[in-house]
């Protein structure tokens, strides 16, 4: 089962990710919503709108985000068009944060090596970059530290042509994330995708979080399904 994204990036926060200012807006509030309500929300404009569910994974190829949106009046247009096509959803408001580089940050289960974190280039283009690097989990500060340096991308965040982004900010994420791989084994999947540095934070721009099938124990209590034995991955 998947985490919708605010539930992620809720969880997220607890172990050093930090998320954009937000707001969201409920199913069974839609119909009473205003211009008064979305311009007294707390954030600034623009902002990125996204239909919020379990089921749904893949956004962009859905229509289920939007980006851009320069103010209220704005914004009412996209939740209504919203409501016309997803009825029974929540709707995640987020500020636009100016950034940088993107990176990925993600947690999986390798048949050979059990869980692994995965650190690298990020965004849309992940897949074509294919520029990353992974560690068997939990990892200490060197494997962190090794894990940034890695990939290609990890010179932005050791003083490339000075761009200011602070390879402490990386760090800490990915000890939070190993933390979680130790504190949450219900957790089987995670990825922050974009993950930027602003300042000294690791802001989380998108999550997905999929939890683990619960199984049957043998004393016939549920529990957890769990990976292979870990062993060393470089």
């Amino acid at each position: 089962m998947m985490m919708d994204e605010d539930s992620a990036k809720d969880l997220l926060e607890g172990y050093g990710i930090r998320r954009p200012p937000h707001f969201i807006v409920r199913a069974e509030r839609m119909g009473a919503l205003d211009i008064d309500a979305l311009r007294e929300a707390g954030v600034r404009y623009p902002v990125v709108a996204k239909v919020l569910g379990d089921d749904i994974a893949h956004k962009t190829e859905l229509g289920a985000v939007v980006l851009g949106v320069r103010d209220p009046e704005a914004l009412m247009e996209v939740l209504r068009d919203f409501v016309a096509r997803f009825p029974r959803a929540d709707v995640l408001v987020e500020e636009y944060v100016p950034h940088g580089p993107e990176f990925i940050l993600g947690m999986a289960e390798d048949e050979s090596f059990g869980r692994v974190v995965v650190f690298g280039a990020g965004g849309t283009l992940t897949e074509i970059y294919n520029d990353v690097a992974f560690r068997r989990l939990p990892v200490d500060e060197a494997e962190a530290r090794a894990l940034v340096a890695a990939p290609r991308i990890g010179r932005v965040l050791a003083g490339y042509r000075a761009m200011g982004l602070r390879q402490e900010a990386a760090l800490r994420a990915i000890e939070g994330l190993s933390r979680l791989s130790v504190e949450r084994m219900d957790i089987g999947e995670l990825e922050v995708n974009p993950l930027i540095i602003v300042g000294g934070d690791a802001v989380a721009l998108d999550a997905k979080v999929v939890l683990r099938a619960p199984c049957a124990r043998a004393d016939g209590a549920p529990g957890v399904a769990t990976g292979s034995p870990q062993t060393d991955a470089t």
